[in-house]
C-alpha cells in the first residue's frame, strides 16, 4: 500500500501545471476612438505580459471584429509564444526586452488594422478567438473583449440585449434602422469553457456611460452563450499601460 501511495504521488508530481493563454478581441465600433480602443489593448497586453501564470506554453492573439465589407472577424496578431525565461539562470533583461517587442507589435498591429465600423459582429469575433485559443482540461485562459459587448448584428443577443422582442434597432445604442425578427432563433453557444471572459471599456464610449439596468440586461444576454465560462467580468474600464 506505501508503494503505491508513493507512485501515485510522484505521478502526481510530475502532472503538468496548467497552461494559462490569452486572445483579446476589439470592437471596432465607432463608439470608442482608435486612440481609446489602442490604450486599452496596450493595457490589457502588458497586464498579460506580467501575468506570474506563464510557461512555455503560453500565447496571445488579438482579434478584431469584422463589418459588412470584410465579412467575418479576423486575426491580426496570430497566437504568439509569450517570453518565459526557461530557468532561474535565464537573463531575464531578454526576456523583458522580448516582451516589449511584443507589446510593440501589438500596439502596432492594433493602430494599422483597425478602422471604425458601424456595426459591432461581437459575437462572431468572440466565437472565433474563443476556438482559436489553444487549452486542455484544467488550464484557465482569458478572453479579452474590448467592447461596450452591444452586439447589434446576431439576432438573438441584439433582441436580448435591447429587451424588447420586435422592436426597430431605432431603440438600440447602435442601432442603423434595421428590423430585429419577432422571434429570433435561440443564439448559438459558444465554447468557452476553461476560458475568463474579461469584457471591459464601456465606460469610455461616445455612448455614454451604460446603466447599470443596461449592464445587467447585458450581461444576462451573454452569459448563457459563453458556456462552460470560468467567469464573465463586465468592467467599465480596461487595464491602464503603466
Amino acid at each position: 500500500m506505501n508503494a503505491i501511495v508513493i507512485t501515485l504521488s510522484l505521478l502526481s508530481a510530475c502532472a503538468p501545471l496548467p497552461a494559462h493563454s490569452a486572445a483579446i478581441v476589439i470592437d471596432r465600433s465607432d463608439s470608442l476612438s482608435l486612440e481609446d480602443l489602442c490604450d486599452a489593448v496596450a493595457g490589457i497586453t502588458e497586464s498579460e505580459l506580467a501575468s506570474p501564470n506563464l510557461d512555455s506554453r503560453s500565447t496571445i492573439q488579438v482579434w478584431i471584429t469584422g463589418d459588412g465589407r470584410n465579412g467575418g472577424a479576423r486575426q491580426i496578431v496570430p497566437p504568439t509564444a509569450i517570453p518565459v525565461a526557461r530557468s532561474a539562470l535565464a537573463g531575464s533583461a531578454s526576456v523583458q526586452g522580448k516582451k516589449a517587442a511584443l507589446l510593440q507589435t501589438v500596439i502596432d498591429a492594433c493602430l494599422h488594422d483597425v478602422v471604425p465600423a458601424s456595426t459591432s459582429p461581437i459575437y462572431d469575433a468572440v466565437d472565433n478567438a474563443a476556438r482559436s485559443v489553444s487549452r486542455g482540461p484544467g488550464d484557465d485562459s482569458t478572453l479579452w473583449v474590448v467592447s461596450d459587448l452591444q452586439e447589434n448584428v446576431e439576432p438573438g443577443l441584439t433582441v436580448a440585449i435591447a429587451g424588447e422582442v420586435g422592436a426597430k434597432d431605432g431603440a438600440h445604442p447602435r442601432s442603423r434602422s434595421r428590423t430585429v425578427p419577432m422571434q429570433p432563433a435561440p443564439t448559438p453557444v459558444i465554447d468557452a469553457s476553461g476560458l475568463t471572459i474579461h469584457a471591459c471599456g464601456y465606460g469610455r464610449t461616445s455612448n455614454g456611460v451604460i446603466s447599470r439596468e443596461d449592464r445587467d440586461r447585458t450581461m444576462a444576454a451573454w452569459t448563457p452563450v459563453l458556456e462552460g465560462a470560468t467567469a464573465f467580468v463586465f468592467d467599465p474600464a480596461c487595464p491602464s499601460k503603466s
